[in-house]
């Protein structure tokens, strides 16, 4: 009976976004006339339906994006694209790489030099229990379901574990950056104005012990965001910066699935004001094309 249940609300995206909205904000979500940024983060989650969401969810497609919309940022290479998780034995894994999900969301495996068998069954083992999340995902947000499935290897930008820079873009314009450094328990957080000044508020994990300068690439990394988030509004543009050189992360549409807590609740607000919803029927019927092609 439990497990029943557990399936019906996975197979029912309203109803899992309202369950799991409310325990993670102890509120119900605001569907009519959203103001929040996680409640129009929700609202995108439950009928966006247009192009762009698609692609912006989809690894391979996305870095094709952020090739043509932006040439002069790197786009870290990829080594290998395959769909059966058994299949991660056939490469030759020498240098440093990444492993990720094409259609997956936090599923990030940083691979040693020429692992051994064991190391790659421990992966294969891995890649199956992604699929098994995804598959849940694919059901609950809508972006991921027409997304490629499958896994690729990327080459690392290095060795070190380098911090993220999340360009926030509305309508094209950045309206403000979250920093993200470490991971899981160890990650820690902060969010800077456009101008790369400190803003008095906490979207998740902790703040820093001591915060890090922001690098000299800074207000390049916040044009190629502009660059790269024409059209869109509202889509979260990730970079790495290493050696003044500025390498593209990923397009995010559903920034924290919209329960990541937003404090203090007055600049969740003004964060939410930034981005101005399409209206139901432009969200659900025959969207204008974002896609680029050559």
């Amino acid at each position: 009976m439990k497990q029943a249940m557990k399936s019906f609300i996975n197979s029912h995206p309203l109803i899992y976004r309202t369950l799991m909205f409310t325990k993670n904000h102890g509120r119900l979500p605001n569907l009519i006339r959203p103001k929040l940024l996680n409640d129009k983060i929700t609202w995108r989650i439950l009928f966006d339906r247009r192009e762009f969401v698609t692609w912006a969810c989809d690894k391979l497609e996305m870095k094709e994006q952020a090739r043509l919309r932006c040439p002069e940022v790197l786009i870290p290479e990829t080594l290998a694209v395959f769909n059966n998780p058994s299949e991660i034995t056939n490469f030759d894994l020498t240098g440093i790489w990444v492993l990720k999900e094409i259609s997956g969301s936090g599923q990030v495996y940083f691979g040693s030099e020429n692992p051994d068998a064991a190391e790659l069954a421990d992966i294969a083992q891995l890649l199956t229990e992604w699929e098994a999340k995804t598959k849940n995902r694919r059901k609950r947000e809508w972006g991921y379901k027409n997304a490629h499935k499958g896994y690729l290897i990327e080459r690392r930008i290095c060795a070190e574990e380098l911090p993220d820079y999340k360009f926030h873009t509305f309508d094209g314009v950045v309206q403000f950056v979250s920093f993200h450094n470490g991971r899981k328990e160890e990650l820690r957080h902060a969010i800077y104005s456009a101008d790369g000044d400190l803003l008095p508020v906490r979207w998740g994990p902790k703040l820093p012990e001591i915060l890090e300068p922001l690098p000299e690439t800074f207000q390049t990394m916040r044009k190629y965001a502009e660059q790269l988030g024409q059209g869109i509004d509202y889509v979260r543009i990730d970079f790495y910066s290493h050696n003044d050189e500025i390498y593209f992360g990923e397009f995010t549409p559903y920034v924290g699935a919209g329960l990541a807590k937003i404090e203090p609740r007055e600049w969740e607000l003004k964060l939410g004001s930034y981005w101005k919803l399409p209206s139901y029927k432009e969200a659900r019927g025959k969207p204008a094309n974002t896609r680029l092609t050559r």
